[in-house]
């Protein structure tokens, strides 16, 4: 058996991806500002869509929710709600069966700063969210009531450079997770819910740019000391270990893209049920690159086990064009895997450029159990229901983020579109 995958063709490029953790459904923050979530069908019944029978998914909902890009978007842990943020800064919670805004406000901003930009989103449970920002900050919210006010808890300059990653650490006994480890510039960070306004541990400076994380428990002793560990991509396409509570240093490494001369962007760990080419059982992880490539590698051995390609790289798009005897322009060019996401099934996502794909064996598709259709949207998109009333500044006035390795930002750029586009009319979502 082989691979394969089914793809969902985006408006624009994509910023952030969040999968449902119950249901088929995959949310797209986009960097024209749209945020779209979409199903393969039984995820509830999708609405207002004209269906396309040759296709297989169809859009559940969408909006315009901000006037410039989406940096990130995430389910909260039940999959009740979904988060979301923009360039503005604006933060907004909504109902994740409908879109329905129920409430938003502004991360803090700096003092030399009119606007402090995010950079990440991360679910600790299903009201506590934390956020981290360019300013190497991380913001905790509590929406217990259902509302977004000041943050209940903020740890300044965890890092020394925009907040790349965050990933909780499941505590003890269950429930709220009150450890995370972050990544930012070069170095891994830990901190303790419990103790007030400080990153608790910061590592040693991994002179490589530290962009992504995972965590993974249940290791055999086989794999290192420790049955859980982090791992942590970095910018010379190398995948680090770290034991928990070891925060120091990490212990082992793993060559993901380092031939390539590739940045690890993003890596996500694979269900215990995953098992490859359907005999070799183990513990997996997937990590793609901005060579448009996912790799899988097995822990204990530590190796590389399959590649998928998510897309072409600029050079084979350059070689194609070259072939055929036409001209390239940056319109042309290959766009490398910004976000991974394991659905409700337990099939790998990937995504990068305009494109979502949903990998599965053959044999096993994710449409083989259900009949889901992709939805054309409506030529009367108005594009009404995003946050321009709340945003006091314009394009031309608004102080553009840094630059990230990981992912364009900064939403005044043109957005790279799929093809011609009709979008359907969700009105009053914000």
């Amino acid at each position: 058996m082989v691979y394969k995958c089914n793809t969902i063709s985006l408006s624009s490029d994509i910023f952030s991806l969040s999968v449902h953790p119950t249901k088929p459904l995959y949310a797209a923050g986009l960097l024209s500002g749209r945020l779209e979530v979409y199903t393969w069908g039984d995820g509830g019944k999708p609405k207002e869509v004209i269906i396309d029978h040759d296709e297989k998914y169809a859009i559940q909902w969408g909006t315009r929710r901000y006037s410039e890009s989406c940096r990130a978007v995430a389910f909260s842990t039940d999959g009740e709600r979904i988060f979301s943020i923009g360039v503005n800064s604006l933060l907004k919670l909504a109902d994740a069966n409908t879109g329905q805004v129920v409430s938003k406000a502004y991360i803090p901003s700096l003092k030399n700063l009119k606007a402090e930009y995010p950079s990440v989103i991360a679910p600790l449970s299903s009201s506590h969210l934390l956020v981290g920002t360019d300013s190497g900050r991380i913001h905790l919210y509590d929406v217990r009531e259902n509302s977004l006010t000041r943050p209940a808890q903020t740890w300044k300059k965890v890092h020394d450079d925009y907040i790349s990653s965050i990933t909780p650490l499941p505590s003890a006994g269950g429930g709220l997770s009150r450890q995370f480890v972050s990544t930012g510039a070069s170095a891994l960070a830990y901190i303790d819910f419990r103790k007030q306004g400080r990153a608790v541990i910061r590592s040693e400076d991994q002179e490589d740019e530290q962009l992504c994380s995972v965590y993974v428990s249940g290791l055999s002793a086989r794999a290192g000391r420790g049955g859980e560990k982090i791992l942590v991509g970095n910018s010379s396409g190398v995948v680090t270990l770290w034991n928990r509570g070891e925060w120091e240093d990490h212990q082992d490494r793993i060559n993901f893209s380092k031939s390539s001369g590739e940045s690890v962007d993003v890596i996500v760990g694979l269900p215990d049920a995953f098992q490859h080419r359907g005999s070799e059982s183990g513990k997996f992880v997937a990590a793609g690159s901005a060579d448009g490539k996912v790799r899988i590698a097995k822990l204990g051995g530590n190796r590389i086990v399959e590649t998928l390609q998510h897309s072409l790289t600029t050079e084979e798009v350059k070689g194609a064009i070259a072939s055929a005897g036409l001209s390239a322009n940056e319109e042309d060019m290959g766009d490398g895997v910004t976000e991974l996401g394991v659905d409700c099934e337990g099939n790998l996502v990937s995504a990068g450029g305009s494109t979502i794909k949903v990998w599965y064996w053959e044999g096993n598709s994710p449409d083989s159990q259900r009949s889901g259709k992709k939805g054309k949207r409506s030529p009367n998109e108005t594009d009404t229901d995003t946050d321009m009333e709340d945003d006091d500044s314009s394009s031309g006035q608004q102080q553009s983020p840094k630059k990230r390795r990981k992912k364009r930002k900064g939403g005044t750029g043109k957005a790279k579109s799929a093809g011609p586009q009709k979008f359907a009319n969700f009105h009053g979502l914000d």
